[in-house]
């Protein structure tokens, strides 16, 4: 994957397994989730959002739901392993799912709050968690944002035209209405002269390095990059582990849980650059917290060290260069 020219290509940085996660699971990316009226604070990490067919509201070996990325060279996994949506509207006929284009990139939350003599700054959302071997780590929230591209991407890439990049600023990004009166306004925040190079951005958030299993702090960097994230979601191991009926039974087929799509409250500790603070921030997400939480994938298998998805920025602002 490349950009016709202007902003830096992007690099595909793939990791073996034990360099990637230190075993056959590791760190995964959740989505962003927006209601009516949410605000988020986002910075982009990457350049190249992707533009895929998703086939949505795929009814799970365990009853709920969840969205799969079609690999357009590759196997429809959700097609061979049969899965099904159930229609809405209706008695709850099985059917084929729907399948939705829509753009994708990944992004490091942010939060605003009060500084000393006046005016608000931005600052990296950070929250505590207590892993599975006892410590509590700090981490910051690393997400997929998956929206229209009409709707959201569109308007993103035209507001960044100007600049090249949509990594040199943070974004506030608000929902207004729902259902298809849905719109997202995006409001631009004046760069932070530290963060304004996009590569010294990647560098910061860990942006495809290795995940080393052994760091105290390894949940403060983005567990994968893009290209990875797409193998795995659009991926043979992903499908079938969701999909291929448990013990030989049958799949669950209750109405879908559409409620994974809403956003819980969390508690918001924030930080400026990650280091730590106790000053009140103003929240701006809904997601579950750290680190990158997620339910429907509770293990992220590595992913293949292949990506063919096309690039969103030359599909939509093929003149950006120009």
């Amino acid at each position: 994957m490349a950009f016709v020219g202007g902003l830096a290509a992007f690099e595909n940085v793939i990791r073996e397994g034990k360099e990637r996660s230190g075993g056959s699971f590791g760190p995964r990316l959740n989505y962003y989730s927006w209601k009516d009226g949410d605000v988020k604070i986002v910075r982009f990490l990457t350049d190249e959002p992707i533009v895929g067919n998703f086939a949505e509201w795929v009814i799970t070996n365990d009853g709920k739901s969840a969205d799969f990325l079609l690999d357009p060279d590759g196997t429809n996994w959700v097609e061979h392993f049969g899965g099904k949506s159930r229609e809405r509207g209706t008695s709850g006929q099985l059917i084929t799912p729907k399948v939705s284009k829509r753009g994708v990139g990944v992004a490091v939350l942010r939060a605003e709050r009060p500084k000393a003599g006046g005016g608000t700054e931005i600052i990296d959302h950070t929250s505590s968690f207590e892993a599975k071997d006892g410590k509590t780590y700090q981490s910051r929230y690393f997400g997929i944002v998956k929206l229209s591209i009409g709707n959201f991407w569109e308007q993103l890439i035209g507001i960044s035209k100007r600049n090249g990049t949509i990594c040199d600023r943070d974004f506030e990004i608000r929902r207004v209405g729902a259902d298809l009166h849905t719109k997202y306004e995006i409001s631009p925040i004046d760069p932070i002269e530290e963060l304004r190079d996009p590569e010294v951005v990647r560098q910061f958030y860990g942006y495809g390095r290795p995940h080393n299993a052994e760091d105290a702090d390894r949940f403060l960097y983005c567990p994968m990059t893009l290209p990875e994230w797409c193998d795995y979601y659009s991926g043979e191991e992903r499908a079938r582990r969701l999909l291929v009926p448990k013990n030989g039974g049958p799949v669950a087929t209750q109405p879908a849980d559409f409620s994974r799509y809403a956003s819980p409250p969390i508690t918001v500790t924030a930080a400026a650059n990650g280091v730590g603070g106790n000053d009140t921030v103003r929240p701006n997400t809904s997601n579950p917290g750290g680190p990158w939480a997620g339910a429907e994938d509770e293990a992220q298998a590595v992913p293949s060290s292949t990506s063919s998805f096309a690039d969103l920025r030359s599909k939509l602002m093929p003149h950006l260069d120009k």
